[in-house]
């Protein structure tokens, strides 16, 4: 096996890191081997704006610049911390003490969807009188089409009627649009939020959005399987009396509001509200049962 000279193996020596590199080229300068071998030529794919920090060390007078401090990687889970306090915003702990409801109390749920409610809570926990009125609509012709938009002189006129007392607070739920709904059905949640906001705010009201989730995991909502016939029986099972009221399956919104404003109310009491029955057990009454069927 042939021995290398010094001179050629120092020429044809492969370079990995660009300091040692440096050093390389001058040696195989200085030595002569410009003929005697092939040497490798300095590689220049650094990135545009971005200096080496170990080369710029070499060179007297230049300094180095400091690197910004890189970003926080993006974490799955801080979505979640979000939520959590969006969450803890819809539905705020104003007071530590529970709030006792008296005769002369009244608490509002609002299903804000054009075919929604508002639902009327009047009296203490204990002694309810419950109330359902459906939401003022009207018929706007857009282009060739007649779409129902809500009324909102007819609402403020409605909720102005009821006389809510100063302490009234109305809990009203806030849409999160679907990616299935399409554009329509986005622009109509976000729209009958909006006017339900402004004409409660205009009447002086006390308002909590509560976010879908929140009522309904705690009212055993929540989940696969669950539908809106699910909302209608329970309504029933908490407020017997309006049975005929809720018979229909379009009365999934009347439903909703009413479980709305229950659970609204139940919260500010430190109270646990009556939760869905599980379809695998027989404690349900029949009249409920049947109500699913009609």
């Amino acid at each position: 096996m042939p021995t290398l000279h010094p001179r050629s193996y120092l020429c044809q020596a492969t370079v990995v890191d660009s300091a040692a590199e440096e050093q390389v080229m001058e040696d195989a300068s200085g030595t002569g081997c410009g003929g005697g071998g092939t040497a490798v030529p300095r590689k220049k794919q650094r990135a545009k704006g971005r200096a080496d920090d170990a080369v710029s060390a070499k060179r007297p007078g230049r300094k180095v610049k400091e690197k910004p401090a890189a970003l926080p990687a993006h974490d799955s889970g801080a979505g979640d911390e979000v939520n959590e306090e969006l969450d803890s915003f819809l539905i705020p702990n104003t007071s530590p003490a529970p709030v006792v409801f008296g005769p002369a109390s009244m608490v509002l749920g609002v299903d804000p969807d054009i075919g929604g409610a508002l639902a009327v809570l009047r009296g203490s926990v204990e002694e309810t009188h419950a109330q359902v009125l459906d939401v003022p609509i009207l018929h706007v012709k857009i282009g060739a089409t007649m779409r129902r938009r809500h009324d909102p002189g007819a609402m403020a006129a409605m909720v102005r009627e009821l006389q809510p007392p100063p302490e009234t607070v109305v809990y009203i739920e806030q849409p999160r649009p679907f990616p299935l709904d399409g554009k329509q059905g986005w622009y109509s949640a976000g729209y009958g939020f909006g006017v339900w906001m402004g004409v409660l705010h205009a009447l002086q009201l006390q308002v909590v959005p509560v976010h879908p989730a929140n009522w309904k995991r705690a009212l055993g909502l929540a989940g696969r399987g669950v539908t809106k016939d699910d909302s209608r029986e329970l309504a029933v099972r908490t407020f017997p009396s309006l049975l005929k009221e809720l018979k229909r399956k379009k009365d999934h919104g009347r439903a909703e509001a009413l479980l709305i404003a229950q659970h609204g109310r139940m919260l500010a009491a430190n109270l646990k509200p009556l939760q869905r029955v599980p379809p695998d057990t027989d404690s349900a009454p029949a009249e409920d049962k049947a109500l699913i069927l009609a």
